[in-house]
């Protein structure tokens, strides 16, 4: 089961108040150790880079990276997200649909996306999309929710309410292949939020940052040992030239 679109965007503009508040302080700390940097080490950012963040959201990995590359694009299907990116961050913010993205063939060479194929039961029309803008020499990140996520029953008991509907659990298998039918080439994948910091807003100063420290630590170490187990996959590839 999985919500119609008009519902995801409908949910996704109501919350982006909420959303915007969840990017800051220590929670952005969290995402900035376990997704971002996991992004940025794969990607090798760099003043030449030109860079499209398809479902931006907020802006957040915008943000990030804005000062190191050549070119930033976030692009949303949310209004009110990009309105809150748009009063944080110098990027350029795109209102428009993963599936027809506004821009020329080959015009970027690197592609992110983290969280929206959350609710993309079929990747591979997005798959292709972006393809189409990558030049010959790009690469691409993103993630998807794990179907093996070893925790999963704590997840959904906890966060299931927040989620806007049922998330699209992937396997890894499922994703490789739609990679490989859409002329992509796995260069590498790993895992990560394991274990989300729950109730540490409800902590005091000092106490909330050791909390925090612990939990970046054990989920980086479960990485390692279990790549495939993290509540969101992460993968890298790059364009197959003979694909």
């Amino acid at each position: 089961m999985y919500c119609p679109m008009k519902a995801i965007i409908e949910y996704y503009n109501k919350t982006a108040a909420k959303s915007a508040m969840r990017y800051q302080g220590r929670l952005l700390e969290y995402f900035k150790n376990l997704e971002g940097d996991v992004f940025l080490s794969l990607s090798k950012i760099d003043n030449k880079k030109i860079v499209l963040d398809v479902g931006t959201g907020v802006g957040w990995f915008v943000g990030l990276i804005e000062s190191k590359a050549k070119t930033v694009v976030g692009i949303d299907f949310s209004k009110e997200r990009l309105r809150i990116a748009k009063s944080e961050y110098d990027g350029e913010f795109i209102l428009g649909d993963a599936k027809h993205l506004p821009f020329k063939d080959k015009s970027f060479n690197l592609v992110v996306c983290m969280g929206m194929f959350e609710y993309v039961k079929n990747l591979t029309e997005y798959l292709y999309e972006m393809k189409r803008v990558m030049d010959n020499n790009s690469e691409l990140i993103f993630t998807t929710a794990n179907q093996d996520y070893m925790l999963r029953f704590i997840n959904n008991f906890f966060f299931f309410k927040s989620s806007g509907g049922n998330k699209v659990n992937h396997t890894m298998e499922g994703v490789k292949s739609q990679l490989e039918a859409c002329g992509f080439e796995l260069i590498g994948y790993t895992s990560t939020f394991f274990f989300h910091p729950m109730g540490i807003s409800k902590l005091p100063h000092g106490l909330d940052l050791i909390y925090l420290k612990a939990i970046i630590c054990l989920n980086k170490a479960l990485a390692i040992v279990t790549p495939k187990r993290g509540g969101t996959l992460i993968f890298h590839c790059k364009v197959n030239p003979e694909g």
